[in-house]
């Protein structure tokens, strides 16, 4: 019980600096230095990762980096879309906001393609995972199954 919440504790902290990390290549494609500040995310993060992996068990490990990547790709994602709808609304003027800022739409782009190459590692992990715990119950269904009588 106290590994799974740990290993909890690891992946929701791994897939905050995984987030950061979506973040910080908005910066990239900003053309601003981020080499630096992406790695101080991405090396912790992917740490993380595989510290929670083996707190949840070793054998689960592409279904919980799956769930993690997914998560954290569809939260950009998200990110990715909320902004332009809340620029597009009319409160975004009454509070002050501007539109014609030039630095947005680099930004949308940047998150929504660190969205898609994390959606695009997580998904076929999580398949991956779910095509191995089919061939294991198969096989074990095939090592149970009682042998036939022998004339």
């Amino acid at each position: 019980m106290f590994r799974k919440v740990l290993g909890v504790i690891l992946l929701v902290l791994a897939g905050w600096m995984l987030i950061t990390v979506g973040m910080v290549c908005v910066m990239a494609v900003c053309r601003l230095a981020a080499l630096p500040v992406l790695l101080i995310f991405l090396v912790p993060g992917v740490g993380l990762m595989l510290l929670g992996a083996l707190a949840w068990g070793w054998a689960r490990r592409r279904m919980v980096w799956g769930v993690l990547l997914t998560t954290v790709g569809g939260l950009l994602a998200m990110t990715a879309i909320t902004i332009p709808l809340v620029m597009m609304s009319p409160m975004w003027d009454e509070m002050g906001g501007q539109r014609d800022l030039p630095h947005f739409p680099p930004m949308i782009a940047g998150q929504a393609l660190s969205a898609v190459v994390f959606l695009l590692i997580g998904i076929p992990l999580i398949l991956s995972q779910r095509k191995r715990d089919r061939l294991a119950a198969a096989a074990s269904s095939v090592a149970d199954a009682p042998e036939a009588p022998t004339p």
